[in-house]
């Protein structure tokens, strides 16, 4: 039996976007390492799933709902991290919607809002 890659055993780690996709799988793989994680995501159902999928590894995994383009939210959800986990040895930001289209039909309400999942809520 061959070790373990990466051994992230009593790291803390919190993952945006851990609903779904990339951010689900990141979390599912820091969780499969050793790492408790805060899952953050805007959607709770999704989010509350990937917790208890995550369950069976024996690690921390709390769902947390948060949307990451509000810099109140985030600040909300750092201080959460901070009451359950006693630092944070990585940060995932994976939460993010791209903006496809022609941009004379993109409206400037979806362009602030992108920009400030992608580049704002980063920033903060």
């Amino acid at each position: 039996m061959s070790a373990p890659l990466f051994d992230l055993t009593g790291r803390c780690a919190l993952v945006s976007g851990a609903a779904s996709g990339l951010g689900r799988a990141m979390a599912t793989a820091l969780t499969e390492a050793g790492a408790g994680v805060m899952l953050v995501d805007r959607d709770e159902k999704g989010v509350r799933q990937t917790a208890a999928q995550l369950a069976g590894f024996g690690r921390r995994s709390i769902p947390y709902v948060a949307d990451v383009s509000d810099p109140t939210q985030i600040r909300t959800m750092f201080a959460a991290f901070d009451r359950e986990f006693e630092r944070l040895d990585f940060l995932g930001n994976v939460a993010g919607d791209g903006l496809l289209g022609d941009p004379v039909e993109i409206s400037l309400e979806v362009v602030e809002r992108t920009w400030r999942n992608l580049v704002l809520g980063r920033f903060c």
